[in-house]
């Protein structure tokens, strides 16, 4: 920086004119670059006031459309084979855009009342049903798939269940009467399903106690049972009285 002296006892108003134009003269180099300088901001910087100031991110945006299912999975148990199920399953607009359900499928051995062609506006929900008929023994697993215009535009729902082969009739008849009043070596028992017979022997070898449970009886049937005594000789004695008896 140039010095400029300035001599306060020159004459009057020379003196005064030339202290003004020393003042305008150190003015001018300052903002030249002898003093404060200054520099324009680039275009979207952001600006701190003092240390240690924190910068706020910017915001991401909401997803435009999203759909979500409730539950994500389905186990519909254990259902004996013929029988047939239903659950329920709720489709939720997350996002922030209308979405269109364009079409819903699910694999073989399951079903649904699913319709095409379903608008959702945001946070709007819609109800189907998905069913499961077990028509054989054995487990099954399939998939709910829902096409739409959604960001996730195929949905997927995992279904599954087992399907029981229809156990036998497990009712029975229990029996028992008075033993014989001679030395027998036991006893057989006899069951006809009309009055006065015929009948027909249950059991396969003398049975040596005054008792017998029958497993092979139908709900809904009435069955006709006598018994006879065999002695250590092999003879067998003539029938019994008839007991009646009706299963439920």
């Amino acid at each position: 920086m140039q010095r400029l002296r300035v001599d306060p006892f020159r004459n009057g108003k020379q003196n005064l004119q030339d202290l003004i134009g020393f003042i305008v003269l150190l003015s001018a180099l300052g903002i030249a670059g002898c003093g404060v300088t200054t520099k324009p901001k680039a275009l979207g910087s952001q600006t701190t006031s003092g240390a240690g100031s924190n910068l706020t991110p910017a915001s991401s945006s909401p997803i435009a459309s999203q759909l979500a299912a409730s539950p994500t999975s389905v186990n519909f148990g254990n259902l004996t084979v013929g029988n047939a199920t239903a659950q329920l399953i709720s489709l939720t607009n997350t996002g922030s855009a209308n979405v269109t359900i364009e079409s819903v499928s699910v694999s073989a051995r399951f079903g649904t009342t699913a319709g095409s062609n379903i608008t959702l506006m945001p946070s709007q929900s819609v109800n189907i049903y998905v069913s499961f008929e077990a028509g054989a023994a054995g487990s099954a697993s399939g998939t709910l798939t829902i096409a739409s215009t959604a960001a996730n535009s195929i949905l997927q729902v995992g279904l599954s269940g087992t399907g029981t082969a229809i156990q036998p009739d497990q009712r029975s008849v229990a029996l028992d009467w008075s033993p014989s009043a001679s030395v027998v070596a036991g006893y057989n028992v006899y069951r006809g399903t009309t009055a006065s017979g015929p009948y027909a022997k249950l059991n396969t070898g003398v049975d040596p106690v005054p008792d017998f449970d029958d497993a092979g009886v139908a709900g809904g049937a009435t069955y006709y049972y006598v018994v006879t005594s065999v002695d250590s000789g092999n003879v067998e004695s003539a029938f019994s009285n008839q007991v009646v008896v009706s299963v439920p």
